[in-house]
């Protein structure tokens, strides 16, 4: 459990080696386009006329930039806040309420782990804890997520 960035990145004041990553895999001198903003892709355009060019915008921001900003997706800005809040409050349990989820396993349907891949099979890794979580059919899976928070299942 102690792998979990969230366990004690609040007291550290280093990062741990197996979180820098070599000057070989760095990106080193790569020319990075200077921009005034991320693109940004409106899906209430996708069901009309424009669908192509949508398309061609998430192309074209996953290509150049690596991600883009989504607007008018039709999810509500209060369901969005209270996702956030929820993972703050999971991320932010004692060690102990989070140590059940840890698995490097990725098979498991709900998990909790650190960086991108097993530690077994890199040593570097990256400075984040992650949450894979299965939703559908709803019915397989939801026994798996967390009893806590009260609120998330």
């Amino acid at each position: 459990m102690s792998a979990l960035v969230s366990s004690w990145s609040k007291n550290v004041h280093t990062v741990p080696e197996n979180f820098v990553c070599s000057s070989e895999e760095r990106p080193g001198d790569l020319a990075v386009p200077l921009c005034k903003g991320i693109p940004v892709v409106d899906l209430q355009q996708v069901d009309g006329h424009d669908r192509a060019d949508s398309i061609k915008q998430i192309m074209k921001g996953s290509q150049d930039f690596g991600m883009f900003q989504v607007i008018n997706h039709g999810l509500l800005k209060e369901l969005m806040d209270d996702t956030m809040s929820l993972f703050k409050e999971f991320f932010d349990m004692p060690e102990e309420d989070k140590a059940t989820y840890y698995s490097e396993d990725t098979s498991k349907s709900f998990r909790l782990y650190t960086g991108s891949f097993p530690h077994s099979v890199i040593n570097d890794n990256y400075w984040k804890d992650s949450v894979r979580q299965d939703c559908h059919p709803l019915e397989n899976h939801i026994e798996t997520w967390p009893e806590k928070p009260d609120r998330y299942r």
